[in-house]
């Protein structure tokens, strides 16, 4: 998976998520003004570093778009200059073993047109 920033390719992030834990959803929803939709891409990187914090940091406050590769190997697109993605990041960490230790990031916005 690697999300690119809009617009400019020397701020591209490569991210490696844990295993089958990316997904993209989009929901359509019908207004009297105009169809929109929804359009979400989750996943988690493991093992919250201090590396990890401090790219988290660059990533907020920006606008996105995502290519997203599925498991069918076909790559999608989502968000661009018009209708960008914003980022929204929840950190799980704990001292015992069990305890989650990754980062949860969710990239939503808005569109009037599919992926």
């Amino acid at each position: 998976m690697f999300s690119l920033p809009i617009g400019c390719l020397e701020n591209a992030f490569e991210f490696w998520p844990t295993f089958q834990s990316a997904a993209f959803e989009e929901e359509q929803l019908v207004h009297a003004a105009g169809d929109y939709y929804n359009q979400t891409v989750v996943f988690t990187v493991p093992k919250h570093t201090f590396r990890n914090l401090a790219y988290l940091n660059l990533l907020a406050g920006r606008t996105w778009g995502i290519l997203f590769m599925d498991q069918n190997r076909q790559y999608i697109l989502v968000g661009n200059r018009d209708y960008p993605l914003r980022l929204g990041a929840g950190i799980k960490t704990g001292g015992e073993i069990s305890d989650l230790n990754h980062a949860s990031l969710k990239f939503t916005g808005q569109s009037p047109f599919r992926f």
